[in-house]
């Protein structure tokens, strides 16, 4: 369990470090998703990502353009981030 808790924490940190770096700001939390701010509606991005086979949370009315992310492996991290890129272009 602790391995699994140290990756989990380094994936979540890569994530939230490129988040950033593509200038979404992500609301803090312990646990093992983030909200971040797409700055536009989520729903058009959520269904999009679903095309590209990447499953995100669902739409939290209170947050129309934040997108709810499990953390998974960084590899899958990866995946998710090469693929938001692309949708957002």
């Amino acid at each position: 369990v602790p391995n699994g808790q140290r990756l989990n924490r380094e994936a979540k940190q890569f994530t939230t470090s490129e988040l950033d770096k593509m200038g979404y700001k992500q609301i803090p939390s312990q646990a093992n998703f983030i909200m971040f701010d797409c700055k536009r509606p989520v729903v058009p991005l959520i269904q999009a990502m679903k095309q590209h086979n990447i499953h995100v949370g669902r739409l939290f009315p209170a947050l129309p353009n934040h997108m709810r992310l499990t953390i998974g492996k960084k590899s899958e991290m990866e995946i998710f981030l090469s693929t938001f890129q692309q949708v957002m272009a």
